[in-house]
């Protein structure tokens, strides 16, 4: 489970504030709100609204449903859902709807101060009916997968983690840089819908925008979740680069170990 906590703590984001005046006299030090993955950088081009000590309530207009379209635009809400899809059955001896299995190859992945190490690992190879679409899939003992899916013709396309059936990460990339949404799914079997549980938003390997994460009330409020990260990035910054503990998903060709 330790990928899945990388998995959000990459996506998480805050700022810092000093505290009021009056506070500062009763506070050996002013208060402040560190950046998980940033150490003591504070970029100066993010705005902070909330953090894990600062728990913001969440408005209306941020809800982390997949269906919200001021997240997500209805084709991208569309390709997240066709991915939990298509992989949910997969295993060892069933591919994905409409592939066919192609072979055997040594991958690592491709950042190599990744946490999630550099060894070589096997990935089974499937090709779909289309030749340019390729899924390349880690089986990761008997509950995890982990799927790197790709337009070889644009080498765009996205990685995804799935345990116990259920999709988890979904990342979208253009090569090895991220390049698109980064979300994290808080869903649980029995929902018939799905709920995000970390978003953010990417372009040429930098992010961009809201980089939002969402956690559950001890008390449950109309919708069960508060904002537990909301920054506001007024400009592209290289969050990968600056990042203590950064796991790019995605992987390239290896030689045999």
């Amino acid at each position: 489970m330790k990928t899945i906590a990388l998995t959000a703590a990459y996506i998480i984001v805050s700022g810092s504030f000093l505290l009021p005046p009056m506070a500062s006299i009763l506070a050996a030090e002013p208060k402040r709100m560190y950046i998980p993955q940033l150490g003591s950088l504070v970029p100066t081009n993010a705005i902070v609204h909330a953090d894990f000590n600062h728990p913001q309530d969440c408005p209306v207009s941020l809800t982390n449903l997949l269906s919200n379209t001021n997240l997500l635009s209805p084709t991208e809400q569309e390709i997240i859902i066709t991915a939990a899809l298509r992989f949910k059955n997969v295993s060892s001896n069933t591919p994905p709807a409409g592939a066919t299995f192609s072979g055997w190859s040594w991958r690592r992945f491709t950042d190599k101060k990744s946490p999630l190490g550099t060894n070589p690992f096997v990935v089974a190879c499937y090709r779909s009916a289309d030749t340019n679409i390729t899924d390349e899939i880690s089986f990761m003992g008997n509950r995890m997968i982990h799927v790197q899916h790709r337009n070889n013709s644009s080498d765009k396309g996205f990685n995804a983690l799935i345990i116990d059936r259920v999709l988890l990460t979904f990342v979208e990339y253009n090569g090895s840089k991220n390049d698109g949404i980064m979300v994290s799914l808080d869903q649980e079997k029995a929902e018939t819908f799905l709920r995000l549980g970390g978003y953010a938003r990417f372009a040429n390997g930098l992010i961009y925008g809201k980089s939002l994460a969402w956690g559950r009330r001890s008390v449950k409020s109309a919708n069960g979740y508060q904002l537990v990260s909301h920054v506001d990035f007024l400009s592209p910054f290289d969050f990968p680069l600056h990042a203590e503990n950064w796991a790019s998903f995605a992987w390239e060709v290896s030689d045999p170990p």
